[in-house]
């Protein structure tokens, strides 16, 4: 019984377009829900991976996120909130953490440095003034490179402002695989 039941966890859905509603350069909040796979190289030659779900609502009007982060079953790992100034990293044991930085409250917790604050950014494709972005034929977003970060993007369909279901975002040290299910976007 329990074997049916993680097998039935790693079945993935059918994929969904990912059009959304607006041009893909009018998309400012968003909602998604998807998966994680991460794999972070250790200095001593250690290999550590992680894998589950993913809810993220992005706010941009004000500037806040919130990003959850469950097993593959769903039971709760954290929960990150954050925003200008101030950030808060819950645990599944109800730890709270306080800071003003939340790649480094994420560091903390979990040995792993992420840079959460450019994901949103990251998400729809938006690169930073120096970064590189390539596109697509159909002018979406094929590859970005943020030094030291790459990320490379997969789409379910062909239309021009479909939103990625895939994301493949690397780092020498670090690799981070984003599985989108669904996003919203008001």
């Amino acid at each position: 019984m329990l074997t049916l039941a993680v097998c039935a966890a790693c079945t993935s859905l059918p994929p969904a377009s990912t059009a959304p509603a607006r041009a893909r350069g009018e998309v400012g909040d968003f909602t998604l829900e998807g998966r994680f796979a991460l794999q972070v190289s250790r200095p001593e030659g250690r290999v550590d991976k992680a894998a589950g779900r993913l809810h993220w609502q992005h706010d941009s009007s004000n500037s806040r996120d919130l990003v959850r982060l469950a097993t593959p079953l769903g039971s709760g790992l954290a929960e990150l909130q954050y925003g200008p100034g101030a950030a808060l990293l819950i645990t599944s044991d109800r730890q709270q953490r306080h800071g003003t930085d939340p790649a480094a409250l994420l560091l903390e917790a979990t040995g792993y440095p992420l840079p959460v604050e450019q994901l949103p950014g990251w998400l729809l494709g938006r690169p930073a003034a120096q970064d590189t972005l390539s596109r697509d034929p159909q002018q979406r977003p094929l590859r970005l490179e943020s030094p030291p970060w790459r990320i490379d993007y997969r789409y379910s369909d062909t239309h021009p402002d479909s939103l990625p279901q895939r994301l493949d975002i690397s780092h020498p040290e670090i690799g981070l695989r984003l599985f989108i299910e669904q996003w919203q976007t008001p």
